[in-house]
């Protein structure tokens, strides 16, 4: 796994959470949700996504989803292994799905194991490919558990995504909406299904909620960490700090460079609307706590939450 893959796969798994029988049948048509199984089935550093107990074809299956944000050669090979290990603990079919949420070079089932013309094993898994599917679908069915992931998908723009946002609005109402938003702007930012100024338009009313995600206990959480680890690495905070001071004499300028360039270097992903937010920002002490912060934040969805925080 990536550092750019932790983020959207923290975000698969947070919407799902609560939302999985409503979701699962959009990446497995005909299945029904009966549990959710531990996913602690392989030793560490393997760790399953997602693991459901369903009801398809009219008896007991494994469901396992993985979210995969960019290529990977090897992502075959791991999932025969997460199969092999789910069927013997669970005895039961396991369907595997890959789901990619941006456009990207996709791995093709089967994998088989050749010797010669014999195949000695064939393990057949299914992809998901979010921009295969239509936004305008999910919006006219108000289908509200698949509205973050509305940007991943084609025919969403500023139009369409503004409506959801409206409707998140309407029908839901503090921690969920909040995560909600919180996770949509995040696949937002990746995209590129949307045009850049249809991003800005719906970025524009994703910062009007900035009070709510603060308020948030989940991204009170993720601000505890930040500072947590903040304070662990004091000794490279000052660094990072002295260094763009004396980069910039001081200057306020400097400093915005040097956080751009962190940015760059860490989440370029992340990287337009960190040059939107750094330039309203003409204060040295919090741009100077600011460099400190991007430079040791854990992963891109802590990232997400810092930058909204930066206040001119």
């Amino acid at each position: 796994m990536t550092q750019y893959q932790q983020p959207y796969d923290s975000g698969f798994k947070f919407l799902l959470e609560g939302s999985a029988a409503e979701m699962l049948p959009h990446f497995l048509p005909g299945s029904e949700f009966i549990e959710e199984r531990n996913i602690e089935v392989l030793k560490p550093p393997m760790r399953v996504d997602r693991v459901y107990l369903v009801l398809y074809r009219r008896q007991p299956h494994i469901l396992h989803l993985e979210l995969e944000s960019g290529p990977d050669s090897e992502m075959t090979h791991r999932l025969l292994v997460y199969h092999v290990l789910l069927f013997e603990k669970y005895r039961l079919p396991v369907i595997s799905i890959i789901v990619y949420p941006f456009r990207t070079s996709i791995v093709e089932s089967p994998l088989q194991e050749m010797s010669g013309q014999e195949a000695l094993l064939t393990f057949n898994f299914r992809t998901l490919q979010l921009w295969t599917l239509d936004a305008r679908r999910y919006v006219e069915e108000h289908v509200l558990s698949m509205y973050a992931l509305l940007p991943t998908m084609q025919g969403a723009d500023a139009s369409l995504l503004l409506q959801a946002i409206d409707e998140m609005i309407e029908q839901l109402s503090g921690t969920n909406l909040a995560r909600q938003l919180l996770w949509m702007g995040t696949f937002l930012r990746r995209t590129e299904i949307v045009s850049p100024q249809d991003k800005l338009r719906v970025e524009e009313r994703l910062n009007m909620f900035d009070t709510l995600l603060e308020q948030d206990p989940y991204i009170q959480e993720l601000k505890n960490r930040v500072a947590i680890e903040a304070e662990a690495r004091g000794e490279a905070r000052g660094e990072a700090r002295g260094e763009a001071r004396g980069e910039a004499r001081g200057e306020v300028k400097g400093l915005q460079i040097a956080v751009i360039e962190i940015v760059r270097r860490r989440f370029p992903a992340l990287l337009d609307i960190a040059q939107q937010r750094v330039e309203r920002v003409n204060k040295l002490d919090a741009l100077s706590q600011f460099v400190g912060q991007i430079s040791t934040v854990p992963d891109e969805a802590t990232a997400v939450w810092l930058i909204s925080t930066l206040a001119a």
